[in-house]
């Protein structure tokens, strides 16, 4: 007989000709990778999917005020106060970790004006099923600050953090507007 994948029961419930038609299409190895993903999704999600029934607010692709200051930035999703990127890469290591974080960082400096509240930073390895958090003030804090706080277990007082968000997604939004500004002189409108 074919190979058949093996499918979660919910899935293997709707099952229908056409479904199956559609699964021969697809290299056997590429159909149980995406069923391997479904899994991940299943159990990294409980807790966040426990989340969204119980209220907490879920937003796909959410775009914030200064996207488009870089032509278009939307991120992966919203659950509640924390922004989360998605990655399905084979491979996680320190280089990829640190270029999502720095993702989440320039879509939260990108929220000028607060519209979404972002107070975390999390990430979701599907391949790995890890999902990992962070509140957002570990990467804002000069290092020494975030380095005394973590070893004596205080947080910074919301204003606090929030004054020295507002400050730097000032001189970003500077920053981006006169580069923008620099390269449409230099190249026309973009």
């Amino acid at each position: 007989g074919s190979w058949q994948p093996e499918l979660p029961p919910a899935a293997s419930e709707r099952s229908s000709p056409a479904s199956e038609t559609l699964l021969a299409l697809a290299p056997a190895a590429v159909v149980q990778d995406v069923v391997n993903l479904s899994r991940s999704a299943e159990s990294a999600f409980a807790p966040l999917i426990s989340a969204v029934t119980s209220g907490v607010s879920c937003q796909l692709n959410p775009t914030f005020a200064g996207s488009h200051d870089i032509h278009g930035a939307d991120a992966d999703f919203l659950l509640g106060d924390t922004l989360f990127e998605l990655k399905t890469t084979k491979t996680l290591n320190p280089r990829a970790v640190r270029d999502a974080v720095l993702q989440l960082i320039g879509y939260l400096l990108l929220d000028y004006d607060d519209h979404h509240h972002i107070r975390r930073l999390g990430l979701y390895a599907a391949r790995q099923e890890w999902v990992i958090t962070w509140p957002a003030w570990e990467f804002l804090l000069p290092p020494a600050e975030v380095l005394q706080r973590l070893a004596s277990q205080t947080e910074p007082a919301e204003d606090e953090v929030m004054a020295r968000i507002a400050k730097i997604r000032f001189l970003m939004s500077q920053v981006v507007s006169g580069h923008k500004i620099a390269c449409e002189a230099a190249f026309g409108e973009a």
